[in-house]
């Protein structure tokens, strides 16, 4: 240890703000501290001092300068327990028990930032503020998702806006490690497994109101990481509850579907299925359904997976599948807990599907999304996952589904000249005046802002219960719905291009039309 400088913790006084450098859990997994800065140098203990990468790494984070310094493993866990200030939990803090520790700090600290620090950065910033600057940008323009995907020459940073994907920076390789490795600290993953993938979670604050932090509301993060040939990639889902308008009126639905729902929803039992694929709203209309619904006088229980939306006056689960907490696990609890809702964040296999049900006919009434093409082959579905007809004739009430259609920008807003071969297939007609948006600084250039549900609503009538019990082919269940006034996908989505709410082309996009 000649070559290294020591220091003893035990008589050391650290400066509370030099123990802020560092985040917790990069202190906790590699047993590291700072404890003092000097001439622009952060001294930081470590019993490890030849581990020149993770110096590297720890100055590739906090962008200062690292010197470490040698330090008993011992002394620096009690400083690190010192620093989380529960000296008590542990007692003597000779031999803390580090293990038990771990089990403790689950939650990453939150991550505040400030647009006005942001908006004078250098051009080349540090990993920590570009980090800042990434989530920033992510959060302002309301992207849905960011991707971190490594490439043979580059790292892209990718962000799902309206539901499609923009390159937002493409940076040398050089700035793959650090950046991966600082927002897996801050989510609170373990950053030398870079083979397995993992899952973690980041909350973030905009500061906008210095003179209340308790004003700016807190933003979930949620990280995922996996391997692949060029390095890990990550996705970051940004669950920003606090802009969403959880109201069934404002999310696109017609004004015969919205007066269809809000009756199906006020009754006491069945089952409400929604269904579309991933990124379709599914979870946004069910909670604007329970935003709706919910009250002092109703007992409504969800599982999800995860908890997207937090709100009042609901008793929500999240699955837990190491400790056994499935979608399926809960369903079957629920009834002891006297339920008037259930909602179910997803049936997504036979044994879910089956006790789900089994909620529903005997008195409640049951949310869900499932995966199906549509309306009507949600029921071919519900028989796929091995559900008897009886039971699906007895408690499916309706479905409702969707797809999400971008809107036209309405500060670019021009008249549009679609192609006649995607208004043929639409069913329009050429002499209609059509519209798009040619783009703009607002839009991101793209010529849409926001979106709107695209929706087809299949109410379940006492003639289409009995053709699910003769197991009647989907043709003839589709005649009897339109029978019963049920208008597909291309109905609603016509309508709101004769609106010039969207486009002939993002609804041939949405639809999948050529």
């Amino acid at each position: 240890m000649s070559k290294f400088e020591s220091v003893d913790l035990k008589r050391f006084t650290i400066d509370p703000a030099i123990l802020t450098q560092l985040p917790l859990e990069l202190m906790e997994k590699n047993n590291v501290i700072p404890f003092k800065k000097e001439k622009k140098q952060l001294y930081v203990a470590t019993n490890t001092p030849e581990d020149f990468e993770l110096q590297s790494m720890i100055e590739n984070i906090t962008g200062e300068s690292i010197k470490f310094v040698y330090a008993e493993s011992s002394d620096i866990k009690a400083a690190i327990l010192s620093r989380l200030k529960i000296k008590t939990i542990f007692g003597s803090l000779e031999e803390p028990d580090y293990a038990e520790f771990k089990s403790i700090h689950l939650v990453s600290e939150r991550r505040e930032i400030n647009p006005i620090v942001l908006s004078n950065l250098p051009d080349i910033p540090n990993i920590p503020d570009l980090v800042d600057l990434i989530l920033f940008h992510a959060i302002s323009h309301h992207a849905s998702d960011i991707h971190l995907d490594p490439g043979p020459e580059s790292l892209f940073i990718r962000m799902r806006i309206d539901g499609v994907l923009h390159v937002f920076q493409q940076l040398p390789l050089t700035f793959m490690s650090p950046l991966i490795s600082t927002i897996k600290v801050y989510s609170g993953m373990d950053i030398a497994e870079t083979r397995l993938p993992q899952d973690g979670q980041i909350s973030v604050t905009i500061i906008e109101k210095d003179d209340d932090l308790d004003k700016n509301p807190e933003i979930d993060v949620r990280v995922g990481s996996v391997s692949t040939i060029y390095g890990e990639k990550l996705t970051l889902r940004i669950l920003d509850s606090n802009k969403m308008d959880l109201k069934l009126s404002s999310l696109g639905f017609s004004e015969k579907q919205l007066n269809t729902l809000e009756e199906i929803i006020k009754y006491p039992q069945g089952m409400l299925l929604v269904t579309g694929p991933t990124g379709s709203g599914k979870t946004t209309t069910l909670f604007a359904i329970l935003n709706q619904i919910k009250g002092f006088a109703t007992n409504i229980v969800t599982i999800e997976d995860p908890v997207e939306y937090r709100m009042a006056w609901l008793n929500q689960v999240e699955v837990n599948s190491s400790i056994g907490l499935t979608f399926a696990s809960a369903c079957r609890s629920f009834l002891r807990l006297d339920p008037d809702v259930i909602l179910v964040g997803e049936i997504r296999d036979s044994e879910t599907a089956q006790i789900a049900v089994q909620n529903a006919l005997v008195g409640t009434l049951l949310l869900s999304t499932i995966h199906s093409n549509s309306a009507i082959g949600t029921i071919q579905r519900l028989t796929s996952l091995g559900l008897p007809k009886f039971w699906i004739s007895s408690t499916l009430t309706a479905v409702l589904g969707q797809r999400l259609a971008r809107k036209i920008c309405q500060k670019c807003k021009t008249v549009d000249k679609p192609n006649p071969l995607m208004l043929k297939a639409l069913g329009l007609t050429k002499t209609k005046k059509y519209y798009k948006g040619k783009g703009c600084e607002q839009c991101l250039n793209t010529g849409y802002s926001g979106r709107l549900v695209i929706s087809e609503l299949l109410t379940v009538s006492d003639d289409m219960r009995k053709a699910i019990e003769e197991d009647k082919k989907e043709m003839e269940i589709t005649s009897l719905a339109k029978k019963n006034g049920f208008k597909p996908f291309i109905f609603d989505a016509g309508e709101k291009i004769k609106a010039g709410i969207t486009s002939v082309e993002e609804i041939c996009r949405v639809l999948k039309i050529q």
